[in-house]
């Protein structure tokens, strides 16, 4: 059924879509000007198939044309030659002229046979077009009797009811709608094909309702579009169940705290197959609130960054995040400073982009107190020296850890940051790097709790790791 609706509803919006080719030629072709008096007549079925009536009475049926041809090219000349030719001139003269107005009526049934054509054509575009819409409104009918004998799924959609009037009572809905409704339910639109002898009135009629039912559709769509988000959510879900990265739906607690627990969370942008699961406790009564992934260049730290957020921000719009299990609170903000890009005025650097970036967050932060908010920060401090980075990442670490409202998660390769476990509030962790044998790196991917002391501590095997980054 949301396949059928899905369908009929892209031919439901080309319906209104004032600009579409086929809505111009069905004003040019078929209606009375909309703003005119005669309006009215663009919805009446018999108007429309008196018309295709007329249009065929003057052209014929078309075939014809080919021995009228014969008749005005070849039999007319030579019977008037001839009668010239036997001295009866009145007699030639005569059927000359009536040669002559053969040919004319030709040239006028020829134009009137492609206008003919022409509608036809037009004709059988708008039926198709209609009967996925007769389609759209027969599946929201079957939706709506399946999902009420679900108590509780029918309960559970927000939006359930605004299919109620379109379905059940159709004395609630405008008696235009009322009145495509039942002419949609005409065998015509059970039919694939459209033929030369199909009720053209109907069709035409119909596609003229249409132009005035945008409203009435509103409601039962937005239903629609509810149930559908729901099952692409469930079908995530399920398809992932299997691998060894899932998708769950989370766990909302109500607590004073802000809170973010989560078990096997992957990035979606890596896909499942390739993700390298991790988990992490932030806040709540006993974890820290904030987490400092520190250690080597180039080891995933901004990709366990961006996982955290990406699991805030789809269990915060669609209840769902990539992870095994995922606990937390809802929050009311998400503040993110990743992937911060040179701004094209070159007195404008990366640091400063950085810089300002920085400042509207812990700006946004101190004048929300109330609010429970997750900030994701990655290098937020680009400097061309080190030390000048390190002061101001720590500085900004003790910042926020002043603020229980808050939960940051921040990236850097920097030492002093790491000192914040020192003021209490902040953890560390790394993303590990193996080396099985010397200068032999790997990079792991896998997040684990602590600080990076070789990063740190022993310059031979940083400088080593470098050049097997580079």
């Amino acid at each position: 059924m949301i396949k059928r609706i899905k369908v009929g509803q892209n031919s439901l919006l080309n319906c209104w879509n004032e600009e579409a080719a086929l809505d111009q030629g069905v004003k040019s072709l078929l209606y009375s000007s909309r703003d005119s008096a005669f309006a009215f007549l663009n919805k009446s079925s018999k108007y429309h198939q008196i018309n295709k009536i007329l249009s065929f009475l003057l052209v014929g049926c078309g075939f014809e044309t080919i021995p009228s041809l014969l008749l005005v090219t070849v039999l007319f000349p030579v019977f008037s030659t001839g009668l010239l030719i036997t001295g009866n001139i009145n007699e030639g003269l005569k059927f000359g002229a009536i040669g002559l107005a053969s040919g004319l009526l030709l040239l006028f049934q020829k134009q009137f046979f492609n206008y003919v054509r022409l509608m036809h054509q037009t004709v059988f575009t708008i039926h198709q077009r209609l009967r996925h819409i007769s389609n759209l409104t027969e599946s929201i009918d079957n939706l709506f009797y399946v999902l009420r004998n679900y108590k509780r799924i029918y309960k559970g959609l927000s939006l359930a009811n605004n299919m109620s009037d379109f379905v059940v009572d159709p004395n609630s809905v405008s008696n235009n709608l009322h009145q495509l409704n039942d002419m949609l339910n005409r065998s015509l639109f059970e039919q694939e094909n459209f033929g030369l002898f199909s009720h053209t009135g109907t069709v035409v009629a119909v596609y003229g309702y249409m132009q005035e039912a945008q409203d009435d559709y509103i409601l039962p769509l937005e239903a629609v579009g509810e149930i559908d988000a729901y099952l692409s959510i469930v079908k995530v879900i399920k398809e992932h169940q299997a691998k060894k990265s899932n998708f769950c739906f989370v766990d909302f607690v109500e607590q004073q705290e802000p809170l973010i627990n989560l078990k096997d969370a992957w990035n979606i942008s890596i896909g499942s197959t390739q993700a390298k699961p991790f988990g992490i406790v932030l806040g709540g009564v006993n974890d820290p609130n904030n987490a400092l992934l520190a250690g080597p260049i180039s080891s995933g730290k901004s990709i366990a960054a961006k996982t955290i957020g990406s699991c805030i921000l789809l269990g915060k719009t669609f209840g769902i995040a990539p992870a095994k299990s995922a606990r937390m609170t809802l929050f009311d903000a998400i503040c993110a400073g990743v992937s911060i890009k040179m701004d094209d005025d070159p007195g404008y650097s990366s640091f400063t982009n950085k810089s300002d970036r920085v400042l509207e967050m812990v700006d946004y932060i101190k004048k929300n107190p109330t609010k429970k908010i997750v900030a994701i920060m990655d290098e937020p401090y680009n400097a061309k020296i080190d030390e000048s980075a390190e002061i101001l990442t720590y500085d900004l670490g003790a910042k926020l850890a002043t603020h229980s409202h808050v939960i940051c998660v921040m990236a850097s390769r920097h030492n002093k940051p790491t000192d914040l476990v020192e003021i209490g509030k902040w953890a560390n962790y790394y993303l590990d790097i193996s080396e099985d044998r010397p200068n032999d790196f790997e990079r792991t991917f896998t997040l684990l709790p602590g600080k990076c002391e070789w990063w740190y501590n022993n310059a031979a095997k940083r400088n080593n790791y470098i050049k097997f980054i580079d």
